[in-house]
């Protein structure tokens, strides 16, 4: 571990170190110049194992593989709860041929056009389980959507999830995944703070990116209200509307392509 002061700030930069697997980096800033005292984190931990982050966290193992994470915060607390309020700044964690557990694209797609039920809730909590779940939510909150784990799982060939801090609530800037076929992408916010989902919708996407059938999750973490919507055409099945090129003024625009 590195030290150094000069005019107030003191910053912290260890050594290239093991970190659940992979390798940390990055360094930490504290600043006691001002009347309120600062910090700022950038960290970068690379091929990591998710799964056992996961695990010390004490967080549904909704995930499994080797992930990436990029931090760039500042804050003005060392109060937990005060924190949440003042943090700004981004947390991204992403990996390619990630597992994610209590989902498939394919039998989602298949049970819509048999039955007319869908459901992308544990897509949404493998979304947030990484920077959003394990840090600024808890583990009860995740554990509160996933009512009915189906016993699914997918390989995510990509896999980002990018979350905006500002005046306590993490936003969703980029976050999604895809299986090599569909795409499931997440938007909306969650206020931190209070402990409230707000317009958290959770959407599966046509090749233009425009969301066919999504889930909105609104209201408080342990009461949650989920409502399902869809823009299908009543002539076509949800297969043939995610491979038209319909578009849409709220398309998906982030990382995430088709192959």
């Amino acid at each position: 571990m590195k030290i150094s002061s000069a005019g107030g700030r003191v910053s912290f930069s260890p050594d290239k170190t093991a970190f659940y697997g992979g390798i940390l980096s990055g360094n930490s800033i504290i600043d006691l110049s001002g009347e309120d005292i600062t910090a700022s984190i950038n960290y970068t931990a690379t091929n990591f194992k998710i799964d056992s982050l996961l695990t010390d966290f004490e967080t549904p193992w909704y995930l499994k593989g080797r992930m990436n994470l990029e931090t760039d915060l500042k804050f003005e607390s060392f109060s937990w709860n005060e924190l949440k309020q003042n943090i700004q700044g981004s947390i991204t964690m992403s990996g390619d041929n990630v597992l994610v557990y209590g989902f498939n694209t394919e039998v989602v797609v298949e049970n819509f056009d048999k039955t007319g039920k869908y459901s992308a809730i544990n897509a949404g909590a493998a979304l947030m389980a990484g920077p959003v779940g394990a840090v600024f939510t808890d583990d009860k909150s995740l554990s509160t959507l996933l009512t009915n784990d189906s016993g699914d799982s997918l390989l995510a060939k990509k896999f980002i999830s990018k979350w905006n801090f500002s005046n306590g609530n993490a936003i969703a800037e980029d976050v999604a995944f895809s299986d090599g076929k569909y795409r499931i992408a997440v938007s909306g916010k969650i206020d931190c703070q209070n402990r409230i989902y707000s317009n958290l919708n959770i959407s599966l996407l046509n090749i233009s990116g425009c969301p066919v059938i999504s889930q909105h999750i609104n209201g408080t973490f342990l009461e949650p209200k989920i409502e399902t919507f869809s823009n299908i055409d009543k002539k076509l099945t949800l297969k043939k509307e995610l491979s038209s090129r319909k578009s849409c003024s709220s398309s998906y625009s982030g990382s995430i392509s088709l192959p």
